[in-house]
């Protein structure tokens, strides 16, 4: 008997061979109610974590992107512009398949819904995953008797237990999703001869974004493997030519086609520049390729890291070859920070786990003992990089208290549907359901007007944001002495304003002074902020009785330097005022200040020199990957304890570099 098309390219045609009614997706068989019982718990696992998210707002920027350009697309603007990033949607990755998912809009109008889409095409494509494994076996064992049963339940386990699926979920929406599953299907379609449905995932890949179309071409390179030369040529041609296609579109516009239209002028990407007469050259294409292979290097530990859960089998099989190590290779692009396990490089994970069980499969054709000795190692393997994968789950997110989530909400369902809001971008997700959103820049911020009604919400310390908190408390203290800005929440750590700019002005800069922090806006553990009267009245006042300190979490990071502290503070009694290096849990000065009435005081100098290494979550041993490279300075924290009997009322906070370090 031949073999099947698992590492030999034989074309036989899986419709002609023997079938197992115990190896078939469908029927009454026990796989089959397992698998897809426990496929229903997993999706139950996935939706509840997406509604943590969604409820406690730990959705950012990457998740407003989508969210916008969706809740336009479904009320109308069939061109939607996105505010966030001043292009219009099509211009961002070419991600046409939005135009029709815009219609779960009006089966479910909420964020939860794109959440929600992206589990079940995760699902989607482990169920392509799991009918794919499940034919290479049965092809592979063919007319033979014996136990094969096993692989099947080791192909389940594997899709399941693998701990970076859940990482993918739990930053945002992204379309690499949807390509996981329209790539696993159209391989398993087209392993089944399915070609009708094979081209239709294929098409359905082709549509999802100008990074998920160069997938076709390993797609392609795959059918040419099994000899299906027809198809194969064709998508590989597809593959290319849309590529080409896309990427001139991209990064041109429509203008080479005689459709005057906003451009992608400002998008550049490794090896291509936007103002190069065709999107992509021989020259550039070369560069791209150097540049690729450097990344993959440097990111090797991660490359490691995605292929390690599947047992590193997988690629030794074209099908765990040829699509993941391209998804593999393009993640390398962006650092550690694409290159690590998530979500994008979500596309990769199912067929790895087919790769390994194809190559499992064809071992236990020449020898059965051997293929489940080299199986145990991988589920071994496996279940050690699951515990990585829950340990290091909580590292993924930082969501927002549910005090800050309630403050959230109360914000999101206030404002009117045609205000104009300007978020964080650690909470910016859920208020994008809007013409226009914007978030705070890293430093200064301009915003453009557009509305009659301008919301700006702060969180400085929930969530995971760009801008550091000195930046962030600094710009509560600038808005609350503008003129016509009027607070209107201030708990939980949120700080949101109102303002009704003036009829003829166009935008509106945001500042700050994020070396003089107001005391009321930051963390107190023993204290609260007295915000009535002129705001240069507000302050940090502590609850009588209660020891600790009244001020907490005013945080910077700061060059390594000599600095002064002063602090501007009312109370009858000494206050203790301190500097920690947060990173390294170091005391870096301690001072304890007499009685003074609203009197700004020196506390002392300081020496920032000594830089403590940040410790992120990598795993342990071989079961390792390389997280995101740590913020480049520590964290400096200043502190003022009170013994609850001072009645201590601190008003602000100055930091001042008066000397270098050798």
């Amino acid at each position: 008997m031949k073999t099947l098309p698992l590492l030999n390219g034989s074309d036989e045609d899986p419709q002609a061979m023997s079938t197992d009614a115990g190896f078939e997706w469908s029927g009454n068989g026990i796989f089959y109610w397992v698998a897809t019982s426990v496929l229903g718990i997993q999706a139950i696992v996935l939706f509840s974590l997406s509604l943590w998210l969604d409820t406690h707002f730990d959705l950012t920027k990457d998740f407003a992107l989508f969210y916008q350009g969706w809740f336009l697309i479904a009320n109308g603007h069939i061109n939607p512009y996105l505010s966030l990033i001043s292009l219009y949607y099509w211009q961002n990755h070419l991600e046409w398949i939005m135009w029709p998912l815009s219609l779960l809009y009006f089966i479910y109008p909420h964020a939860l819904t794109l959440l929600v889409a992206q589990d079940l095409a995760i699902i989607g494509s482990e169920v392509a995953a799991i009918g794919l494994m499940r034919d290479l076996i049965r092809h592979q064992r063919g007319s033979e008797s014996g136990s094969w049963w096993w692989l099947q339940w080791l192909g389940l386990l594997m899709i399941v237990l693998n701990p970076w699926t859940y990482w993918a979920t739990m930053f945002d929406f992204h379309f690499q999703s949807f390509e996981a599953f329209f790539l696993t299907a159209a391989v398993w379609q087209f392993y089944r001869r399915q070609v009708f449905w094979g081209y239709v995932f294929t098409f359905l890949c082709f549509v999802t974004g100008n990074v998920s179309i160069t997938f076709l071409v390993p797609l392609g390179v795959l059918l040419l493997v099994w000899r299906k030369w027809r198809d194969g040529a064709f998508i590989v041609a597809l593959g290319i030519a849309g590529f080409l296609l896309e990427e001139h579109i991209f990064y041109h516009g429509l203008g080479g086609f005689g459709i005057t239209v906003p451009t992608a002028a400002t998008a550049t990407g490794p090896g291509i520049h936007a103002s190069s007469p065709v999107g992509f050259t021989f020259g550039s294409f070369v560069q791209l390729l150097s540049s690729t292979m450097n990344s993959m290097w440097s990111g090797r530990l991660n490359i490691y890291a995605n292929l390690a859960p599947t047992g590193l089998l997988g690629v030794f099989s074209p099908i765990g070859l040829l699509i993941p190590g391209l998804v593999l290779a393009e993640s390398s692009l962006g650092g550690s920070m694409f290159s690590q396990p998530g979500w994008q490089n979500i596309g990769a994970y199912a067929l790895l786990s087919v790769g390994t069980i194809a190559l499992l499969a064809q071992i236990a054709r020449r020898s059965m003992l051997a293929s489940k000795i080299i199986a145990s190692l991988v589920v071994i393997n496996m279940l050690a990089w699951s515990v990585i994968g829950i340990i290091g789950l909580k590292s993924r997110t930082a969501v927002p208290d549910t005090l800050a989530a309630a403050t959230l909400q109360q914000l999101r369902q206030t404002i009117p549907s045609d205000a104009e809001v300007v978020a964080s971008q650690s909470i910016i997700g859920r208020f994008a359901a809007r013409q226009y959103v914007y978030e705070f820049g890293n430093s200064g911020s301009l915003i453009p007007i557009h509305a009659k009604s301008i919301y700006l919400i702060i969180s400085p310390y929930n969530g995971i944001d760009m801008s550091p908190v000195d930046t962030e408390l600094a710009r509560i203290d600038f808005l609350a002495h503008q003129r016509g800005f009027r607070l209107i929440a201030h708990r939980g750590d949120i700080w949101a304003f109102v303002w009704n700019p003036p009829r003829r002005q166009k935008f509106f800069a945001v500042g700050g002074d994020p070396m003089m922090l107001s005391a009321w806006s930051v963390k107190s553990a023993s204290g609260y902020p007295v915000l009535s009267g002129p705001v240069s009245s507000w302050h940090m006042t502590d609850i009588r009785g209660h020891v600790g300190y009244v001020v907490a979490g005013a945080y910077w990071r700061l060059l390594p330097a000599i600095y002064r502290l002063s602090v501007k503070l009312t109370s009858p009694g000494p206050v203790s005022v301190e500097v920690w290096n947060t990173t390294g849990n170091q005391l870096l000065l301690r001072r304890t200040l007499p009685a003074s009435v609203g009197s700004e005081l020196t506390v002392g100098d300081f020496s920032n020199q000594q830089q403590f290494p940040r410790k992120l979550f990598n795993g342990w041993g071989p079961f390792a990957f390389q997280p995101i490279s740590p913020l480049l300075y520590n964290q400096i924290e200043v502190r003022m304890w009170t013994n609850g009997q001072s009645g201590v009322d601190a008003y602000s906070i100055a930091m001042k570099q008066i000397g270098s370090v050798p």
